[in-house]
């Protein structure tokens, strides 16, 4: 009798999930979406696709090729997925399909999925190209040499030009050297602050490994040598003439290759000769200076003046070409009503430094609003948000306006991002700001209120985000701002104003977690945990202490953890017991967390339990309690217990329930069937958590996917694809600082490795 029941194979839903998802991820919709357009391509209902991500095969190879093509072209998946998705869907003869969709130099071995940069935005609307030095560069970063040394006087253009040059790199073509990374240091906004150990944490944050930052020096700089050696990465660090740690200077000359770096100075130093290429910046070139004049002449409204552009060179011979002098020179010319040859005639007359001269001239012709905003300008790093400006200068409307018209003409303030008129962000020059910072000093008064009202805003600004787990697109307000946080928190919180420090904590630390930069100097938690001790806060203090005391603890940092434990306890014992609320929380999971760190799961599992009945829990709190609770019972082999304390839970899961919760339940239910054997229960789970992953873009468990994915795949003999998910496994658990995950990760590949 023939057998007609339909054919199923759970890895053949497992990788229909997969493509779902990863279209979703990449065209921006959500997954039930997706379902309903691939099943308008064969002619089903989204019944019918929901059935074969369940494991069912379609009856035709029609339906087969169809999906396989839109997880190829939609989805961006792989030869080895479209390979393996054929295979255990039944599709006949699937070379023919596999070449034409997947050919073998469309199948790169590592693709980057990030944006590995982190450039700032151009301060000019229109480049002219400097074409000898930027050749010059260029072929530099094609030799063996590690570093390349650019230095000018300044004014030159050297920040610009490398800005350039960085930009093309990130593109595949064959004028320049490919690099897929760009990691950008600048030492111009607070001179002398650059350091080695401040430079691998940018190469970290930038590359996503930032958990590295919390790392003792020597570990952190092996682990950043190794991400070096492993991508092409190309390291800047411009107005190297102010950063004073000679260590960094030796780390860069012998950059681990393939990466490069490149150092921008307006000194010279001997110790450049130890390895590095050097490329001199001098003044443009009559054809180039000419582009450029035209070209500010047309900014500055002075159009009628181009008509003749070669009135200007003897402006261009007096100040050697220097584009910043020129700008000066051209913003002055435009304001002080005078003619080409009597300005040129003052500057040949001029005694003493050429931007002394230009900077005292420019200053001479602001009026005091334009003079607050260019004091207040100096407060910022990075590009400057118009809104901020504004009000910490108080100066607003047309007057703000023509502020920075003016200043914008003479030079002071660069416009970036000039395409957006509505939404202005602003930078300052080294030199401009080497000279409005001398000038703010003797502005006490001024200064102390301009730091009130840029301290107010930034307060206002986090205290619209806060903790918004159920709202994150609320993050996205303090991108713009992510270079200020911490600046402003180290500078109320260095000037002891507590309140203000705890307020900019509060409001901004959901964001800092989200985004791993809790551990950025300074940080987050023991700042926060310092002010409220200052202020006599015993609850606040102790709930942000046992935040970081957690954080340090999965990341297997034991022996910073002690230096904390007695701090905690006396704090747990001031205030009371029982503690309860947030408090609670915090103090339980930490205490949790370090017994797991150290291997001792009975009293982990006690910790979990005390907080687990404690009736004044969040639900956020008691799901993720759950799931470590369940961790524990799993690990000394109560594996029935641990399952059904994990269903009921998810039985009784309410519509607002913490996703990022939910889904390490899921998770944790998958480990439990898969010791307990149940491989079609792990699958049924794993899909759904993979499937609430994409949805909610909740990248800190991908790891876990990929470990989980690597075991379903190693029972079932894909050797090869299980040693992939290991590695991704071991690679994500890595950035995020999760030492006890990826040990687990770690060990299972290594135990692949050894059965092959």
């Amino acid at each position: 009798m023939q057998n007609n029941r339909p054919k199923r194979n759970i890895e053949f839903g497992r990788l229909l999930s997969g493509a779902i998802n990863s279209i979703a991820i990449y065209e921006g919709k959500r997954a039930p979406i997706i379902e309903e357009e691939i099943g308008a391509l064969v002619n089903l209902s989204v019944a019918s696709v929901q059935r074969y991500k369940a494991g069912y095969l379609p009856p035709d190879p029609h339906t087969v090729r169809i999906i396989a093509e839109a997880g190829v072209k939609r989805g961006y998946l792989d030869r080895r997925w479209l390979a393996r998705f054929l295979f255990v869907g039944d599709y006949p003869s699937p070379d023919e399909l596999i070449s034409r969709l997947c050919p073998q130099v469309m199948a790169p071995t590592e693709p980057t999925e990030r944006v590995l940069q982190n450039l700032p935005a151009p301060s000019y609307a229109h480049f002219v190209m400097r074409g000898k030095p930027f050749n010059e560069i260029t072929s530099a970063l094609k030799k063996r040499t590690a570093l390349v040394v650019l230095s000018s006087l300044g004014g030159m253009g050297k920040t610009s030009l490398a800005r350039e040059v960085a930009s093309r790199c990130l593109l595949r073509d064959e004028q320049t050297p490919y690099f897929e990374g760009i990691v950008w240091i600048s030492d111009s906004e607070r001179p002398g602050y650059t350091t080695l150990s401040t430079v691998l944490d940018e190469v970290a944050y930038t590359l996503g490994y930032s958990s590295f930052a919390t790392l003792p020096h020597d570990e952190k700089r092996r682990e950043v040598d190794q991400l070096l050696r492993r991508w092409p990465v190309l390291v800047i660090i411009d107005n190297f003439e102010s950063v004073t740690d000679m260590s960094l200077l030796r780390w860069m000359l012998n950059l681990p290759e393939p990466s490069k770096g490149i150092i921008t100075t307006r000194e010279w130093r001997r110790e450049f000769r130890q390895g590095a290429c050097h490329v001199e910046l001098r003044g443009m070139s009559e054809s180039e200076a000419t582009e450029f004049v035209t070209k500010r002449l047309e900014h500055l409204h002075m159009e009628n003046l181009a008509q003749n552009v070669t009135q200007f060179n003897p402006l261009i011979e007096v100040t050697g070409g220097n584009p910043k002098a020129i700008e000066m020179a051209l913003g002055c010319l435009k304001y002080e009503r005078r003619t080409l040859q009597q300005v040129v005639d003052d500057f040949y007359s001029a005694r003493g430094e050429l931007f002394d001269d230009l900077m005292q001239r420019s200053w001479a012709l602001l009026d005091e609003a334009a003079r607050r905003v260019l004091l207040s300008a100096t407060l910022f790093v990075g590009g400057i948000n118009s809104d901020a400006l504004t009000c910490t200068a108080d100066v607003r409307g047309l007057a703000f306006k023509h502020a920075t018209e003016r200043l914008d003409d003479l030079a002071f303030i660069d416009i970036q991002n000039q395409e957006e008129v509505f939404n202005y962000r602003y930078a300052l020059h080294p030199l401009v700001r080497a000279f409005v910072h001398a000038r703010l000093q003797a502005e006490a008064t001024f200064e102390e209120a301009a730091r009130g009202r840029w301290v107010n805003w930034y307060i206002d600004l986090v205290s619209q985000v806060g903790y918004c787990r159920n709202d994150l697109h609320r993050l996205k307000l303090l991108d713009p701002e992510q270079s200020m946080l911490h600046v402003v928190i180290g500078w109320t919180h260095s000037h002891l104003r507590h309140k203000d420090t705890f307020a900019l904590i509060h409001g901004c630390a959901f964001y800092c977690y989200v985004h791993g930069l809790m551990h950025k100097v300074p940080d987050i938690n023991v700042t926060a945990s310092e002010a409220a001790h200052a202020m006599g806060k015993t609850l606040d203090e102790l709930t942000w202490l046992s935040h970081h005391v957690q954080r340090i603890a999965r990341s297997g940092n034991l022996s910073e953890v002690q230096d904390y434990l007695e701090r905690m306890q006396k704090l747990a014992s001031a205030a009371g017991d029982p503690l309860t609320g947030e408090t609670a929380e915090a103090y339980y999971h930490s205490m949790a967390s370090y017994w797991l760190a150290c291997g001792k799961l009975d009293m982990a599992e006690d910790a979990w339990r005390k907080l687990l009945y404690e009736p004044s829990i969040s639900n956020s709190a008691r799901l993720v309690t759950t799931r470590w609770l369940a961790f524990c019972l799993q690990k000394t082999g109560r594996l029935s217990e641990a399952e059904a304390l994990l269903t009921s839970t998810l039985a009784s899961l309410r519509p607002d329930a913490n996703q990022r919760a939910v889904i390490a339940i899921m998770l944790q239910m998958v480990r439990v069937c898969l010791d307990m054997g149940d491989t079609v229960s792990a699958s049924r789970h794993l899909t759904q958590a993979r499937e609430r992953v994409a949805r909610d873009s909740v990248e800190r468990h991908m790891p876990d996917v990929n470990l989980l994915d690597g075991r379903l795949l190693h029972i079932q003999g894909d050797t090869s694809s299980a040693q992939h998910a290991y590695s991704q496994a071991v690679d994500g658990f890595r950035r995020l600082g999760l030492s006890l995950e990826m040990a687990e990760a770690h060990a299972a590949l290594k135990s692949l490795q050894a059965v092959k």
